[in-house]
């Protein structure tokens, strides 16, 4: 068990799968290309390309909110500079393509 990823269903530039949920089906999650880990979570694949929708139309906010973490965070948490550190590209890599 474990997430299950679904090729098929990549909107485009996102990661997307599901992970089973024990007595819930499963949850869906999405990750823009070369970020760290999932910024979009629904319970149903419908649902998850709204919040992705949503997440976009506010990706300058999530920048915004990206860098902040990141300058507030000590030189040594590298692990989680990293996770930041690669939203802010991949966001910008999707604000390019957009363009």
């Amino acid at each position: 068990m474990g997430p299950h990823a679904h090729e098929s269903a990549v909107l485009k530039n996102w990661h997307i799968w599901t992970t089973p949920a024990f007595g819930a089906g499963e949850s869906w999650s999405a990750a823009p290309i070369g970020a760290a880990g999932a910024v979009v979570f629904a319970s149903d694949r419908a649902a998850l390309e709204e919040n992705i929708g949503e997440y976009m139309r506010n990706a300058d906010a999530h920048v915004r909110e990206a860098r902040e973490k990141l300058d507030a965070l000590p030189a040594h948490w590298t692990g989680e500079r990293e996770v930041q550190e690669r939203l802010i590209g991949a966001l910008a890599r999707l604000a390019r393509r957009s363009d």
